[in-house]
């Protein structure tokens, strides 16, 4: 029993350095970009607490209630973001994934083709990379492109299916103007066409599988 956990195990953890491999070998870009956000994140939300935890002896409890909350709603929209995280970052993140995703791509496949001859192995593998690069793409929507402070302060919604929308509601922190708002969902439904695109995996079978 334990040789068989132990080798559950390791084939598990091979997966997922596999996962984390091909997911930034494919956009690697945004991906740095997404743990710099994290990092930022965490570190404002530290700071955040210890503000909090200071205002207590001179505050009642609901009064803290009331400032946290308050803080909480408006951070990560109002808050400026540090350099490496401002819009230009973004887009050149996303225009360097836009470059590399489908010649990349191919070089995974032509590794994997190499261990692997069953298009079904491949297939199994593949689909948790995509799954991570599709959740990836909508953290990048999520994070930068609608969590601005809106232009017009009594529209706080911003539907993320209406475009137009999106880019004249948008504010202009963080480097961001509606252009490039424009121009980020452009690039980010590009990558997203990438993904959907007919992509043969052909085994001995002939079979084609499509992300």
């Amino acid at each position: 029993m334990d040789s068989k956990r132990d080798l559950e195990d390791a084939l598990r953890s091979s997966c997922n350095d596999f996962i984390e491999h091909a997911s930034m070998i494919l956009i690697g870009p945004i991906l740095t970009v997404l743990e710099q956000y994290k990092s930022w994140s965490l570190t404002h939300e530290a700071t955040g607490r210890r503000g909090s935890t200071s205002n207590v002896g001179s505050s009642s409890t609901s009064t803290v209630a009331t400032s946290s909350s308050t803080t909480t709603a408006s951070s990560s929209s109002t808050l400026s973001l540090p350099s490496n995280l401002q819009a230009s970052i973004i887009l050149d993140a996303l225009n360097r994934t836009v470059d590399r995703f489908e010649p990349q791509h191919g070089e995974v496949l032509r590794q994997m083709s190499m261990y692997m001859e069953n298009n079904t192995t491949q297939w199994i593998l593949l689909k948790p990379v995509i799954r991570k690069v599709q959740r990836s793409l909508e953290e990048i929507r999520r994070s930068f492109l609608m969590n601005h402070n809106p232009d017009d302060k009594n529209n706080t919604n911003v539907d993320g299916d209406d475009l137009s929308s999106l880019s004249t509601t948008a504010s202009m922190s963080n480097g961001w103007n509606n252009k490039m708002i424009q121009d980020a969902t452009n690039l980010l439904i590009q990558i997203e066409d990438m993904i959907k695109k007919s992509v043969s995996v052909v085994g001995s079978g002939g079979t084609t599988e499509k992300f």
